[in-house]
């Protein structure tokens, strides 16, 4: 479980920084049952960031708006890195 909280710390502290190519070569090194984790994790980080995205554009403000764009953007790029990777293992490479 350490292991896992440590790697999921990692990842997040990588991928806030805006390097996906650091994060790409993370998410190729975790284990299966961890990429599922990390999968969940990124998935409702995607979803919440998406619902406030949307509050924010309802309000029609710029200031609540881009960083509210910023954050879903940043998961949605995390997400996809996720997906290429399942899909790079399904191929078994």
């Amino acid at each position: 479980m350490k292991k896992f909280l440590l790697a999921s710390a990692l990842l997040l502290v990588l991928a806030g920084c805006g390097k996906y190519e650091v994060y790409e070569r993370n998410v190729h090194y975790l284990t299966s049952d961890t990429l599922q984790a990390e999968k969940a994790n990124v998935t409702e980080r995607y979803e919440k960031a998406r619902a406030a995205l949307i509050r924010a554009e309802a309000t029609g403000n710029f200031e609540l708006i881009r960083p509210a764009e910023a954050e879903f953007k940043d998961a949605q790029k995390q997400l996809k890195v996720i997906e290429d990777e399942e899909r790079r293992r399904a191929r078994g490479w």
